[in-house]
């Protein structure tokens, strides 16, 4: 733990393995009593650095067996950092009620990384979820801009994804993954940004027990590189009327 408010906890792994997956054995991080904010076991274990802005981290070994010839099961080796919060980015999880509905003023630089889905799986879903991400920067043609790192390719009606907001110079005003949307915009993966500093995530699920959609949005607060090239060609334009 840490006493300081404005330092975070990082964990490094130093070694993990789990050597069968018929031992049950489980690794869970804790920041919160409503559940584990990451598990480890034989199928899920590759990390190597896991940051939270919490001040309090407790671990939890668990196993479907009991523990006799533990080493020979798994082994695992952490080390323990406390870190700046603002050098943590922040992440959230569309799939967790202490998360969703929120909005969030970001500053110039700041990285946002929002997942419809993370590991363990809640037993209970939200069936909707909203965030909204803003900033109130008085830099010009700074704004929030959002980038898909990663999507599954197979339809799935189970769960829909709207992202509104984006500046209608560019980019169509909102943007949806889901069911049906191989058009989507979103799936090709390209930054697209918004056009008053402002996004709006929302989610929706068919099924409170199905995860639906696989996707990671990277949120960033930026320059438009959109405006900026705009700009370049106009000032190219006006040098070769000058010119000519």
């Amino acid at each position: 733990m840490t006493g300081n408010p404005d330092q975070g906890i990082c964990i490094h792994n130093e070694d993990m393995s789990f050597k069968t997956p018929v031992s049950g054995a489980q690794l869970r991080i804790y920041t919160t009593r409503f559940g584990p904010e990451k598990a480890f076991n034989y199928f899920h274990d590759n990390f190597s650095k896991w940051c939270t802005r919490e001040s309090i981290v407790s671990i939890e070994l668990t196993s479907t067996h009991s523990f006799n010839d533990l080493d020979a099961d798994y082994t695992f080796r952490f080390s323990f950092s406390n870190v700046s919060k603002d050098s943590i980015d922040r992440n959230y999880g569309m799939h967790s009620f202490r998360q969703c509905n929120r909005s969030e003023v970001l500053k110039p630089g700041e990285t946002i990384h929002v997942y419809s889905q993370q590991y363990p799986t809640q037993t209970e879903l939200p069936s909707a979820c909203m965030l909204t991400f803003s900033t109130d920067t008085d830099e010009d043609h700074v704004e929030v801009c959002l980038q898909v790192k990663k999507v599954d390719k197979n339809e799935n009606c189970k769960s829909s994804l709207v992202v509104s907001g984006f500046n209608t110079r560019f980019w169509p005003q909102s943007e949806v993954l889901g069911c049906d949307d191989t058009n989507s915009m979103l799936r090709e993966k390209k930054e697209m940004c918004s056009g008053s500093k402002t996004l709006t995530l929302s989610l929706t699920r068919t099924s409170i027990t199905d995860t639906g959609l696989d996707f990671i949005a990277v949120i960033k607060v930026k320059k438009h590189p959109c405006i900026c090239s705009h700009q370049h060609v106009q000032a190219a334009s006006v040098l070769l009327e000058v010119v000519g």
